[in-house]
Parts: structure tokens; C-alpha cells; sequence
């Protein structure tokens, strides 16, 4: 073999180990494709059971608070389903968190549109404005006028509210104000200050359930009432008999248009968590004589 010869021997092998070499490349490269397609279809399967089973838990939270709303009886001095439930579902790492607020305990805002039998637009307006004052804790961390404001936001769009956060189309209103800090079921601000979610709704009937009302509601409903004639009234609006105290009867006179004995309209927040995957949605649940119906749904910021 002359040089010549082997001259080009060693170039075909050269080229046989460059395309060996190539080859394999490819080779690594498909392989390298191949299992991170793997591991991404594993990855957006296992977001799929995990989202389906926080769906299936959300519906399941749902469906328990309106089972305890069910089961309540509620009576004068008996406590009514507004205390956090924690359900514990499946393994440790999925849970289900239930939140249930009685929307009837406070004052709805949409009654200065379409206030109850026996309540004039004017009456509804004023007690607003009485509560405002009385929650405005510290002086001034609620906007000047915003009784005002909330009654000619109504009057401009023509309808009832269908959610308080409605109200942030009003100049001073922020989610702060309405509903505290992001991080708890009720939220208190920095400086003590409670969102006015703990007071105020747009989804009940327009009555106040006088028996599990904050105070700070039921004394804004007529003007002058203390804590001391509420106690008082309380005690006979519920079950009328025997004469009254003229300035007593007055104030009853004038409450009973604002108030009955029960509750019947819900909030139910249910947040759901299942591995990484977590998710936060509110109910708003009513009780009658055929059950309990689903009347809101609405998916919040986890």
C-alpha cells in the first residue's frame, strides 16, 4: 500500500468517526427531547388530578356548609353557623378550609335603593350614615361623605350591588377598606381597622337578624338608641306584649322595619389546596323551606 493509499484510508475513517460522532449527537439529542416530553406530560398530568381534586374539594366544601346551614336551627341566644370548619380530606396533602358568615347579620347597602316595608329611603340612609361613624375606627379611615356616595353610586347604575366590591368604583374605596388585609377569613388593617365586609353586604333580603347582629349595627338603625334601651327592646320586638314606655315603643315602632328574628342568606368561603395546586372560591348560599340554594359562585385569588 502506497501512501497515496493510505493517505486516503485514514480520510475515510476520519469521516466514518465524524459521522459516528454526529450520529450519536443526534442520538442524545432525541433521547434528551424524548424524556423532558416525559417528564412535562407527567408534570401537566399531575396539574390536572391536582386541579380536578381542588375543583372536587371546592364543590364538597360547598356542599358541607350548606349541609351545616341546613342543620341549624336558629333561635333566639342559639349560635348560627358562622364559625370556621376545617374538613380534612383524602390524605395530608389535600384539606379543605370552610369559611361561613351570616350575610343577614349585616347592613345591606342596597336597601337605600329598595328599603323594607315600614323603611323610607331617607331612614336607611341615615342609619348607613350612623354606622359608618360608629366603625370609622381610627376618625377618618373611611373616605368624608361615603354614605352619601354609596346612595348616588346606586341611584347612578340604576340597580342593586351584586357584590361589595362593586363599591370600589367609588373614589376612596379600596379592597382594604372593604375587606382588610389579603392574608386571614377576616382581616384587620395595620391600625386596627376591620374591613367593612364585617358590616356591611348586598346579598341579603334587606332585614338584619337582630339575634346575631353585631352592636354596632343594630344601634345605628334608629337615632338615639343606646346599648342600654337596645338590650330593652330586644327583649320585647321579638314577642310584643304589655304597654311600653312611650319613647320605648317609639324606637321599637321604628327598629321593626329593619330587623327580624333569623338569618337565612350565607357566605361561604371554601379554599382548597391539594400538593402545590390551591384554589379559593365564595358561596352565597340561602336557606328556605325547600332547602338550601346556591344563589352566588364566584372564584377568588387563592
Amino acid at each position: 500500500m502506497n501512501q497515496r493509499e493510505r493517505n486516503h484510508r485514514k480520510r475515510e475513517q476520519g469521516a466514518a468517526l465524524l459521522l459516528t460522532l454526529l450520529m450519536l449527537s443526534l442520538l442524545v439529542v432525541l433521547v434528551g427531547q424524548f424524556s423532558y416530553t416525559v417528564v412535562l406530560d407527567r408534570k401537566v398530568a399531575l396539574n390536572y388530578i391536582s386541579d380536578a381534586q381542588v375543583s372536587l374539594d371546592i364543590l364538597a366544601g360547598v356542599e358541607a356548609a350548606a349541609g351545616q346551614i341546613a342543620q341549624a336551627n336558629h333561635q333566639p341566644g342559639q349560635e348560627t353557623p358562622s364559625a370556621q370548619t376545617e374538613l380534612q380530606l383524602g390524605s395530608d396533602d389535600s384539606r379543605i378550609l370552610v369559611s361561613i358568615e351570616e350575610e343577614d347579620a349585616k347592613f345591606n347597602v342596597n336597601i337605600l335603593l329598595e328599603p323594607p316595608d315600614g323603611v323610607s329611603p331617607d331612614d336607611a340612609q341615615a342609619a348607613l350614615e350612623r354606622l359608618l361613624k360608629s366603625v370609622d375606627e381610627p376618625e377618618g379611615t373611611l373616605p368624608a361623605g361615603l354614605g352619601d356616595s354609596i346612595a348616588q353610586y346606586l341611584l347612578d347604575k340604576g340597580s342593586p350591588a351584586l357584590t361589595l366590591r362593586e363599591l370600589t368604583a367609588i373614589e376612596g374605596v379600596t379592597d382594604e377598606l372593604l375587606y382588610g388585609g389579603p392574608e386571614t377569613a377576616e382581616p384587620e388593617l395595620d391600625d386596627g381597622f376591620a374591613g367593612l365586609s364585617k358590616y356591611l353586604t348586598v346579598w341579603s333580603d334587606g332585614l338584619i337578624d337582630y339575634n346575631s347582629a353585631d352592636e354596632k349595627v343594630l344601634l345605628s338603625l334608629v337615632e338615639g338608641l343606646n346599648e342600654q334601651m337596645l338590650q330593652m327592646v330586644l327583649q320585647v320586638i321579638g314577642n310584643p306584649s304589655g304597654k311600653l314606655p312611650p319613647n320605648i315603643q317609639g324606637i321599637v315602632n321604628r327598629m321593626a322595619g329593619f330587623v327580624k328574628p333569623d338569618g337565612s342568606t350565607f357566605s361561604a368561603v371554601v379554599q382548597s389546596q391539594s400538593g402545590n395546586y390551591a384554589k379559593r372560591c365564595m358561596a352565597v348560599l340561602r336557606r328556605g323551606e325547600g332547602g338550601v340554594s346556591l344563589l352566588l359562585w364566584d372564584e377568588l385569588e387563592p
